[in-house]
């Protein structure tokens, strides 16, 4: 048992970054490229399908596009820099490793939906034959109050526009900033922690068996 933990060990301590990428090949590091990948891929897709890879944020999408990019591959290194602990992991270790993981996946990817279903909306734009898809906010401000009564999300937005500066004349600031806060780090726990269930795939995969427990 003790050879076997230090064979693990050793490969470890062997492992390189360069091998450990190369080894995302594998269908676990094609899985957790993926997911890493979906704040670009939402880019390639009609807005009403790319809705559900990255939330519409306003003018906050770009740099949060980019911010889920870089800490998905950092999420990947996190993992590999873990190597050694990981090495140390027995097969019930890894499982309950592994579910931890995907319960946050989990737990991220339900608030997402939840919030998704209650402040995404997508509104038909018939002279382009598209969907426009924008975040609103709880609150609604005295203007929209006022001159819209008790009309829906979609009326007003239909009838003022669904540009960033429209939006924050029918919802308040504070409401909208923390409707698209939840929508993103409830997005980020579901995307790190997938990206991580993958590359630890891909990891505990070059590593061979676990030790005896």
């Amino acid at each position: 048992m003790r050879r076997a933990v230090v064979n693990i060990n050793l490969k470890a301590n062997n492992l390189t970054v360069k091998a450990f990428y190369k080894h995302f090949l594998s269908i676990y590091g094609v899985l957790s490229g993926a997911i890493a990948g979906f704040p670009l891929l939402s880019k390639l897709l009609p807005e009403n399908w790319g809705a559900y890879l990255f939330p519409p944020l306003g003018d906050q999408d770009p740099p949060a596009r980019a911010a889920a990019l870089i800490l998905g591959a950092c999420m990947t290194m996190a993992v590999y820099f873990s190597k050694e602990l990981a090495a140390g992991l027995t097969k019930k270790g890894r499982v309950w490793t592994f579910l931890v993981l995907f319960v946050l996946a989990l737990i991220g990817l339900m608030i997402f939906f939840t919030l998704s279903q209650r402040f995404i909306r997508s509104v038909r734009i018939p002279a382009e034959n598209k969907e426009a898809v924008v975040s609103v906010g709880y609150e609604r401000t005295p203007f929209a109050l006022t001159t819209y009564g008790e009309a829906t999300d979609w009326e007003m937005l239909g009838r003022r526009g669904f540009t960033e500066e429209q939006i924050q004349k029918l919802w308040t600031p504070g409401s909208i900033i923390k409707v698209r806060l939840g929508l993103y780090v409830s997005y980020l726990i579901f995307l790190l922690s997938a990206v991580a269930i993958g590359s630890l795939g891909v990891l505990l995969d070059k590593l061979g068996p676990p030790p005896e427990s």
